[in-house]
Order: C-alpha cells, then structure tokens, then sequence
C-alpha cells in the first residue's frame, strides 16, 4: 500500500522491514563515497571543486523534455535490488558523476519517492526512466547519456548481486 503524497507532493510507498533496511542499504551503496571505485574520495572532492573544469556528458529522456550535464570521470555500477528491478524492469545500470549531475531541462521531469531515503526521476510524457537520488547523490541512467560507447566494459561493480 501507499502511505499518500507528501507535503512535497511525492508519493511515499509503505514499506516492510526488509524493504525499508534494503532501501537504506541501496542509498549507502549507490552514494559517490562508496560507488566510485576508480576515483578515490579525496578526488571525487577535488573534482567537485573543479566542477567547472570537469569533463562533461549530457544526457536525457527519449523525448526530450528532461535534459542534463553530468560533470567529471563517470563511475558505471549495475544495481540489482528489488526496488531498481521494479523500477526499470532489471537491473539498474547506473552512471554516477563525481562532480555532480546539473539538470538543464525539466520540463516532464517527476520525482517519485521509491523509500523514505531515495527518490527516483523519470519523465512523464515518454516514461524514461532517469535519476536516482539520496540527499545530494545522483545517479543517471546509463541508457540516458547521449554517447556511452567509450564507458569501460564490461560492467565491474554490481551491488545487490544476492538479490538477482
């Protein structure tokens, strides 16, 4: 069942014990500090400093009515909870920038609040599915970016693997 929208019009799912310390686990594991394999703290820190001077990739929904930049070196990470394989379908592949997502258009852009830590972006004309967010960590949909073909493969860093 649903608990009802909230003061900020999200609608907040009623969760069991298991879904609500998994959606806990799934906000811990999906933020920058313990996603980011590649590029350690200190960097994602520098990086965020030097977000201007960040390499950056663009993005967005298949008809065009949410767009964004994703700033720095992106970290690639393959979420397999039950939450995401609800939410896209399978698992989520997930692009975490260090520097930051900056959303530039929003004009079908919807936030719904999958657990009482995340909320989750999609677009309400096409239904692409988009961001993933906890407090300040954003994750984009691979699917999302307008070029992934120079991304490393295959896919490294898989979390709730015990829960395929």
């Amino acid at each position: 069942g649903f608990a009802g929208a909230s003061a900020h019009g999200l609608v907040r799912p009623r969760l069991n014990s298991r879904g609500e310390a998994e959606a806990r686990a799934e906000a811990q594991a999906l933020s920058p500090s313990r996603t980011l394999s590649r590029t350690t703290q200190a960097q994602a820190q520098a990086a965020s400093m030097e977000s201007s001077e960040a390499p950056t990739r663009s993005g967005g929904c298949l008809c065009g009515g949410v767009a964004y930049v994703g700033r720095g070196v992106p970290g690639v990470q393959e979420c397999h909870c039950s939450l995401c394989n609800r939410w896209c379908g399978g698992p989520f592949n997930a692009v975490l920038f260090p520097a930051g997502v900056e959303i530039t258009k929003d004009d079908t852009l919807s936030w719904y609040a999958s657990s009482a830590w995340a909320q989750r972006g999609f677009c309400t004309t096409c239904g692409s599915d988009l961001f993933w967010k906890s407090g300040d960590a954003m994750a984009a949909a691979l699917g999302t970016l307008d070029d992934y073909s120079d991304l490393p493969g295959p896919m490294k860093q898989h979390i709730f693997w015990d829960q395929k």
